[in-house]
């Protein structure tokens, strides 16, 4: 679907302004969604992945995502974060943590722990799998984080669930 460019630099200004409010106010931004668009660079590794979330921190702005495929003998799920324009980011500037839930409950089956990247690079992602028996759902939900440095810390933000895969 195309957008037409004034719903695009209107959708631009208004999330500019939307986070100038958050950040005079001292809530720290969400992950934001824009619905209608695809991931910046659309992976092709067999993933089945949501929608991404933006985020700008001081000199960065980022996209996160999550997916999820089929693998032997269970599902492995992904969560990425890269840099929008392919600027590189220095080591310990982003981390990523992996969840994959099970779809007819919402339980949570697997989880990883914070990896941080280790080497200046655009992109990071952190891998999870999950051997199960055939015939179940699941999806994956991660969270990132990036690295402030205006304040100093970490910002830690969700992504958005991926499409379901069966095992």
């Amino acid at each position: 679907m195309e957008i037409p460019g004034d719903i695009f630099r209107f959708t631009r200004v208004m999330e500019k302004r939307l986070l100038v409010l958050l950040r005079s106010n001292l809530i720290l931004p969400k992950s934001r969604m824009l619905p209608n668009y695809t991931l910046l660079i659309p992976p092709s590794d067999g993933y089945a992945y949501g929608n991404a979330g933006y985020i700008d921190t001081p000199g960065y702005s980022y996209c996160n995502f999550s997916g999820i495929k089929k693998a032997a003998g269970g599902v492995r799920g992904k969560t990425m974060i890269q840099t929008r324009n392919g600027t590189m980011f220095p080591i310990s500037q982003v981390g990523a943590k992996v969840r994959i839930y099970r779809v007819k409950d919402g339980a949570l089956v697997r989880e990883t722990d914070w990896y941080y990247n280790t080497s200046v690079e655009s992109s990071f992602e952190q891998t999870a799998y999950y051997l199960t028996i055939t015939g179940n759902d699941f999806y994956c939900e991660g969270s990132t984080r990036e690295w402030n440095s205006e304040i100093s810390q970490y910002w830690t933000h969700s992504s958005f669930r991926s499409k379901n895969v069966k095992s």
